[in-house]
């Protein structure tokens, strides 16, 4: 005799084993990673905007000197 169907367990994810400490560990130092690139690339970003409202700000001044 069959065991009856049911849907649930076919849809079930299969089971993912618990992470390890080094698992872990990888993990969070590659977000730490991540987090600092995050960092260096809104540093760049800023420093671009100041360049070019210091572009703009002499692009105006020559213009009006003109």
């Amino acid at each position: 005799m069959q065991a009856p169907y049911d849907p649930q367990q076919s849809n079930a994810a299969p089971v993912r084993p618990a992470p390890t400490a080094a698992d872990v560990q990888k993990l969070r130092a590659e977000i730490a990673h991540l987090d600092l690139l995050v960092k260096k690339l809104q540093t760049e970003l800023q420093i671009e905007r100041q360049y070019n409202q210091a572009l703009e700000t002499q692009i105006r001044t020559l213009t009006e000197v003109s």
